[in-house]
């Protein structure tokens, strides 16, 4: 379910997005780059923390 969370940020799901700041007069590589630094990096990172049992998580 962690890696899951990233679906609309991590390619190839970026197509609306890329889309968007491209309409937007934005420079669509420079958002998607972004996007994975803040978005994607960080999440993966949890993830894989959780999954080694670095990280636990209490219910």
């Amino acid at each position: 379910m962690i890696f899951a969370s990233t679906e609309g940020a991590s390619p190839p799901g970026t197509a609306p997005i890329y889309l968007a700041s491209g309409i937007a007069g934005v420079d669509p590589a420079r958002t998607v780059v972004r996007l994975i630094l803040w978005f994607v990096a960080p999440i993966l990172v949890i993830g894989v923390l959780v999954a080694t049992g670095l990280l636990p998580l209490f219910v």
